[in-house]
């Protein structure tokens, strides 16, 4: 699948796109993920596996990274602010 699909894929959930702007703040855990959403948005996800699937869509769409630090804790962290999808070349920036 071409970047463009994936990019526009991944934000063509609202849940995704909330947690985009959850992670422009700062890095965070799929547990502090979830209790954002809950918290800022009124989102309750009974799971914490559908945030983990929210966030590995977002990685697999290049918009975020994980990175993995000490205690064997993972991080999400947003890799750009901002997205330019360029159509006429079928590039995300």
């Amino acid at each position: 699948m071409a970047q463009i699909e994936k990019v526009v894929k991944a934000l063509n959930s609202e849940t995704r796109r909330k947690i985009l702007m959850i992670l422009a703040e700062e890095p965070k855990t799929v547990k502090e993920v979830a209790e954002a959403l809950r918290k800022s948005y009124s989102i309750n996800l009974k799971y914490r596996e559908s945030v983990f699937k929210a966030l590995e869509k977002l990685v697999e769409a290049d918009l975020v990274e994980k990175h993995y630090e000490k205690e064997k804790r993972v991080v999400y962290k947003l890799k750009k602010k901002e997205i330019i999808v360029d159509l006429t070349e079928e590039v995300v920036r």
